[in-house]
């Protein structure tokens, strides 16, 4: 064939040339929106720890012009401030104690963006106001604010995850039969009982070793909500020596006695302890990483290492 004179032969792009140019382009575009959400989500926290520190410095200058009290609630303060809070901002406020305490905090986008200052700390803490329900939450106390079922209790100042000493229990079984527990407070007297609300539970456990009996089915420690028509059952402990965080979060049944931190055993007093420790419990089905009085922000209800607390805690979920 003979080529006419002056034409040219254009050769276009193939398709491995095209789809590698799609490819870049996709790459460059998911790093484009990377960063520009972490850039966005780290303008959102600092704007809430921005307004949460604001939030608090009025009010500190509020109670130095009303005897040291704070707004008695949200609608005070909302009136105070001026502003409408959103829909995740809180606020928690106990005028009655001396002296009165407040937490308030700011959330922009979601719970991880949240701020708090507090009157125990002004200056913004990361997190979101929340109440630990749960009494003398680290073991810290002489009190242990619960009862036993199967086994006695001391501390142990060995292992812990907050504070300096935990909870340690020992079976009191002369032969296999019901399981050892401990009841962190009937919920008619922690003031929370209120059948049909979610709440969320969590605590340390570690086992200080092995459990003879062989029936796996009831080799186990957890965490239950007991009620008169049953419980709520979280993660449980392999029959191991060892530790791990266990949650569980439940709508609390009619007739509901307390939270049981269950070492399901069945064993005898020859058996391993079971240490407890940090013990978290809050309204809502949101997961929270434990605080307390001695957390920073935080402040006690009554008395310390012996009550209800409140502070600003980050979310786990």
């Amino acid at each position: 064939m003979t080529m006419v004179r002056g034409q040219k032969h254009t050769q276009g792009f193939t398709i491995v040339e095209l789809l590698i140019v799609v490819v870049v382009i996709a790459i460059l575009a998911a790093i484009t929106i990377v960063a520009y959400t972490g850039i966005q989500n780290r303008a959102k926290s600092s704007a809430a720890a921005a307004t949460a520190g604001q939030f608090g410095k009025k009010l500190a200058i509020y109670a130095q012009t009303n005897s040291g009290q704070y707004p008695a609630d949200t609608t005070a303060l909302q009136t105070f401030l001026n502003v409408t809070l959103g829909e995740n901002d809180r606020y928690i406020v106990d005028n009655s104690l001396n002296p009165a305490q407040f937490c308030v905090s700011v959330t922009e986008g979601t719970l991880a963006q949240s701020y708090a200052s507090t009157s125990a700390s002004i200056d913004a803490v990361e997190g979101t106001c929340v109440t630990n329900l749960a009494n003398n939450p680290s073991y810290e106390s002489i009190g242990t604010s619960g009862t036993h079922y199967n086994a006695t209790s001391s501390y142990n100042t060995t292992w812990s995850t907050s504070g300096s000493r935990s909870l340690q229990l020992h079976s009191t079984r002369t032969a296999n039969g019901e399981a050892m527990r401990f009841i962190q407070g009937a919920f008619a007297t922690m003031g929370v009982a209120t059948v049909g609300n979610t709440y969320t539970y969590s605590l340390d456990m570690r086992s200080l070793g092995v459990f003879a009996l062989n029936d796996a089915a009831q080799r186990k420690i957890r965490l239950r909500i007991d009620g008169a028509t049953g419980g709520s059952v979280s993660a449980q402990l392999p029959n191991a020596a060892g530790n791990q965080r266990l949650t569980t979060t439940s709508v609390i049944p009619t007739g509901t006695i307390g939270v049981i931190f269950q070492a399901d055993h069945w064993g005898t007093s020859t058996d391993p302890d079971v240490l407890i420790d940090s013990v978290m419990i809050t309204e809502g089905a949101t997961q929270y990483e434990f605080g307390d009085g001695n957390s920073k922000g935080w402040w006690w209800k009554g008395t310390p290492n012996e009550s209800q607390s409140v502070g600003p805690a980050k979310v786990l979920n």
